[in-house]
């Protein structure tokens, strides 16, 4: 969800609870967290924001102030940041519930961790595909023998037939297994993928 986006969504929200007070409108030498954010200028946003919440006794203002210091450090190519942003965001959710931008801020929280658990059965699919992998290679190398000795062990033929049947059993059950893994990493991968592409989207 981009900053336009998420102005749109908060003023629907406002419009269900009382108007604030007015407030003076920026100039170029004064711009907004908004406008700060909209540039680009994250490191200015984290300064502002922090006067903002040093001077501030007013709720929603704190809690515009919070959001978008979140959303600059979100921004940030640096993995401490980005942890200490979803830490913020999950206060504002748990602590300014009642506001536009806590409510915003959920959304973030949501979306995070949805992507996280997308990931986290990506990776146990992709790893259990490698363990049937390695299981189907074993099992082929087997049967494979099974056959060569076939032709070898004529006085054995029957138990040999049995074994082998055995073996083609086994190998047809990895291979469906392995075939339903695959299955389940595609749709995983599809799905992470479209989150993606919405965030891409969403993006300034």
């Amino acid at each position: 969800m981009n900053v336009r986006v998420a102005l749109i969504v908060a003023l629907g929200l406002a419009a269900c609870t009382p108007s604030p007070e007015p407030v003076v409108a920026p100039t170029a030498a004064n711009p907004t967290l908004e406008q700060l954010y909209m540039a680009g200028r994250h490191g200015e946003i984290v300064a502002q924001a922090a006067a903002i919440i040093d001077a501030s006794v007013d709720a929603e203002a704190l809690a515009h102030a919070r959001f978008f210091r979140a959303m600059a450090w979100l921004a940030q190519d640096n993995r401490a940041a980005q942890a200490q942003a979803f830490l913020e965001l999950r206060e504002l959710e748990l602590e300014f519930s009642d506001y536009v931008w806590g409510r915003l801020a959920a959304a973030y929280v949501a979306k995070y961790v949805r992507a996280e658990l997308l990931q986290e059965a990506l990776l146990e699919c992709t790893l259990e595909l490698r363990g049937l992998e390695h299981e189907l290679e074993v099992l082929a190398q087997s049967h494979a023998e099974a056959v060569a000795t076939l032709g070898q062990r004529e006085a054995k033929h029957s138990s040999l037939e049995h074994e082998r049947d055995q073996l083609k059993n086994q190998l047809d059950e990895v291979q469906a297994k392995a075939s339903a893994a695959a299955q389940r990493i595609v749709i995983l991968e599809e799905e992470l993928a479209a989150l993606k592409q919405i965030d891409m989207q969403r993006d300034p």
